[in-house]
């Protein structure tokens, strides 16, 4: 907060009853009650030389009947505080993990504005965005990023601070997870332990057998085939999810069945089935 007396004032209207208003991102409030404007500067100005340059601030002064506008400006000088430059997003396929280097994003002064070594800092994480996308950690300043599962994929974000024992500040990192397409699975176990009877018919309901983490269970069902090496031996209602065998002649028979999705993506089981004769 800064005072404003001797630097707005309104030969007809008492200082409380003025209002200050501003349009920049680094206005905070005016405060009437104690005449004092509120600011923030995130960063101190520099030119392309590198110079440091005064901060302006551009407001308007209104008595209720009239209002004027000026400019205010600033010397900003370091807080001692660490200084986060932005952080470029970071990405990966699903299933995946990455290490990201922080600390050539870090830099800290102390009160005076002398540098103080960046290895002095303490790196936390507060949070993530969303838990059930990603589990993360810190090691010095390597943070270390992967995919809950292979399934998972999306933005989220990774809250960090940095501290160097006494002042400290906060980031966020964007991280995106890829998508990649998944073929439908089949689980096969529904075949363990089957023994088949010749000419006896035998129906397996495979509704929940098939299924599509990236897609609809059902369009899956309805791309998948299955086929037998015994001809006549088998009948599949994709469409009910239903799958019908009577084999004819005892022994081992081969059943091969190909999920199949939208994205021409598939899988293959093979599977041998014991039929006996009665």
């Amino acid at each position: 907060k800064v005072s404003m007396i001797n630097h707005i004032s309104d030969a007809e209207t008492a200082n409380e009853n003025l209002v200050v208003t501003s349009e920049s991102t680094n206005f905070v409030a005016w405060h009437a009650n104690t005449f004092e404007l509120e600011v923030l500067f995130d960063q101190i100005p520099i030119n392309a030389d590198g110079e440091v340059q005064v901060a302006s601030l551009y407001i308007t002064v209104d008595d209720g009947v009239e209002s004027h506008s000026g400019t205010l400006l600033f010397n900003v000088i370091e807080s001692g505080m660490p200084r986060w430059e932005a952080l470029p997003s970071q990405g990966f396929d699903e299933g995946g993990e990455i290490t990201f280097d922080l600390k050539p994003y870090l830099s800290d002064t102390d009160d005076n504005g002398q540098i103080s070594s960046v290895d002095l800092l303490e790196l936390s994480i507060l949070g993530t965005e969303h838990e059930d996308m990603v589990t993360a950690s810190l090691s010095g300043f390597e943070l270390s990023i992967s995919a809950i599962d292979d399934d998972v994929f999306g933005t989220t974000a990774i809250n960090l601070r940095a501290s160097d024992g006494i002042k400290m500040s906060d980031t966020t990192l964007v991280v995106n997870i890829d998508g990649i397409n998944d073929a439908p699975t089949f689980d096969i176990s529904i075949f363990e332990d089957q023994v088949l009877v010749v000419g006896q018919s035998k129906t397996y309901d495979l509704k929940s057998i098939i299924t599509d983490v990236d897609d609809s269970d059902e369009e899956a069902r309805l791309y998948t085939t299955i086929s037998t090496d015994e001809s006549g031996a088998l009948t599949w209602r994709a469409s009910l999810g239903e799958l019908n065998l009577k084999y004819m002649t005892p022994g081992e028979h081969t059943l091969l069945i190909r999920t199949v999705d939208r994205n021409a993506d598939f899988n293959e089981y093979q599977l041998t089935l014991t039929v006996v004769s009665n």
